[in-house]
Order: structure tokens, then sequence, then C-alpha cells
């Protein structure tokens, strides 16, 4: 089963930031409390489960990889094609990585942390009425 993350990084550092968006470090009151999650959250993820893939943009890639180093096997950057989006949309990101997919998936957020490994879906009966 595939599992992906994915970080768009305009909401989180967007210059007009306002107090309804709430979206500055992706909601953490500090900047240092957002890179602990995103840590956390893949390190967790990657201590249950073999690959784990990136979609994010030019700033991301910066962040997650150059300066955090953190462990993922494929870091697609194509959330660049978001930069004339609304920076208060911040779903665009997530949306957009996950209609690239064409197999069984699960997106995990930036701010969840995995204490087991998640159900293989790909494995599960699903029945539809």
């Amino acid at each position: 089963m595939k599992i992906i993350q994915s970080y768009w990084s305009k909401p989180a550092f967007h210059k007009n930031q306002d107090f309804s968006n709430n979206r500055k470090f992706g909601g953490w009151l500090s900047y240092k409390y957002f890179l602990y999650s995103l840590c956390f959250s893949c390190l967790t993820i990657k201590r249950h489960h073999k690959t784990l893939d990136l979609y994010t943009d030019d700033d991301g890639y910066d962040l997650f990889i150059n300066k955090l180093k953190l462990p993922y096997d494929n870091v697609l950057v194509i959330l660049n094609e978001l930069n004339g989006e609304d920076h208060r949309l911040w779903v665009l990101g997530k949306l957009k990585a996950i209609l690239l997919q064409d197999h069984p998936f699960i997106h995990v957020d930036n701010d969840v942390f995995l204490w087991d490994s998640l159900p293989d879906i790909a494995k599960l009966h699903l029945v539809t009425i």
C-alpha cells in the first residue's frame, strides 16, 4: 500500500496571513513545533512502513530534504503549479497529490504520528451498497 504526504508551502509562509486563516506554520504556535511535527510524522511513519512519498513544491523540498534531511523515498516537486492559487485554500496541495494517485493509497497529514502500522487497504474487501 502506498502512503503519501503532501506539503504546499504557500499557506504556511504567505506574507499576508490573517487571523481567520491561522495557517502560519501549519497552525502550530511556533516554527519550532511546526518542524518537530514534520519530522516526527515522517519518522513514525517510516518506522512502520517501508516507503513514504512526499508531494511538495520547491520550498517544501528545500525544507524537508535539504534542511531536515527526512528519509522520504520518492519526492515529487509538483505543487509549484499551485503558486497562483489563493493561499487560504490550503487543502489544494492535498487534493493535487490525491488526484495523482492511481493505486490504493493513504494520505497522512504532517501532524499525524503513527504508533503502529496502518492496515493494508489493498487487502480489504470493500462492499458498496
